[in-house]
């Protein structure tokens, strides 16, 4: 009998979502995750291609550039939370992209770190910051105990097929008092709510499914004391929204964007503005010890 991934309850319940997925419901820890987990050669070769990046348009840099604006806009905000919880000091970005939050972050006083499995975007993050940027999994990363003051997963730790394994080596690898900052899908969202089945989080890539109360509760077995948490918003523009619909298809919103997309001027679809997309955020300490 298959039990829940992250605290081995038998309390579980399937349902079928969108793309033909089916997830799993702790109703013990309260996490949700996908029945069938891609293996790792699998989602290896998915993130190294570029098909996985569609999104952004060919990797070069005047597409890059293109969403570079928005990318930006949140990584300031990103970086106005996470600086109110811990000194500026050396940060790893896990899942760094094209690195345009460690720029910022550069640009504001930290010594800047990051971790990024496609090959093509940790590339062009060298290219741009220098080589401190691991192309690969974060679980093999050769990084020294207490090396970091904060570790980030910016939409990256759903991604991960074994969170106590990932959360175990970021305690590791942080300084005492250091923190996590964790942004993630909030699966008892408003957009959670209301897309039921056909929420847009539920892809593929999406291992695990946190709630709010379910995140807290594992960071604080994984020796972590919980100090903010919340809602969480992007910048974004209607360009940018219509791409993600058009990679990943959504009913009605797919048409919907692509007509206004068509019709609206172009100033406008470029304009960025927040908007909630259902994630939310967590910073955690790294306590003395953690528990048994």
């Amino acid at each position: 009998m298959m039990s829940c991934r992250l605290c081995s309850s038998k309390k579980i319940k399937e349902r079928k979502v969108r793309n033909n997925l089916v997830v799993i419901r702790c109703h013990y820890c309260g996490v949700e995750f996908l029945k069938e987990f891609p293996g790792k050669a699998v989602l290896e070769k998915f993130y190294k291609t570029q098909e996985y990046y569609r999104f952004w348009g060919k990797l070069n840099w005047r597409n890059i550039k293109q969403v570079e604006q928005v990318k930006k806009a949140t990584a300031e905000r990103v970086l106005d939370l996470i600086e109110q919880y811990g000194k500026k000091g050396k940060i790893l970005d896990v899942g760094c992209a094209t690195g345009t939050l460690l720029m910022v972050a550069k640009m504001r006083g930290w010594e800047i770190y990051g971790v990024e499995v496609s090959g093509d975007f940790a590339r062009i993050t060298r290219e741009r910051l220098g080589d401190n940027v691991y192309q690969g999994m974060f679980e093999e990363a050769p990084f020294k105990a207490g090396s970091f003051d904060m570790v980030l997963f910016y939409d990256s730790l759903e991604h991960m097929t074994n969170p106590q394994k990932i959360v175990a080596k970021v305690f590791k690898i942080l300084k005492p008092g250091g923190c996590l900052v964790v942004f993630t899908p909030n699966r008892e969202s408003l957009s959670a709510r209301i897309m039921g089945r056909n929420w847009t989080h539920y892809k593929t890539e999406h291992l695990f499914y946190f709630s709010p109360k379910s995140l807290k509760e594992f960071l604080n077995k994984e020796g972590f004391e919980t100090v903010a948490q919340g809602g969480a918003s992007k910048a974004l523009n209607i360009t940018y929204i219509n791409s993600q619909f058009q990679t990943f298809p959504t009913p009605v919103l797919t048409p919907l964007f692509k007509l206004i997309v068509r019709y609206l001027p172009a100033p406008l679809v470029l304009k960025p503005f927040y908007l909630s997309t259902g994630e939310m955020f967590l910073v955690a300490r790294k306590k003395r010890r953690k528990h048994n």
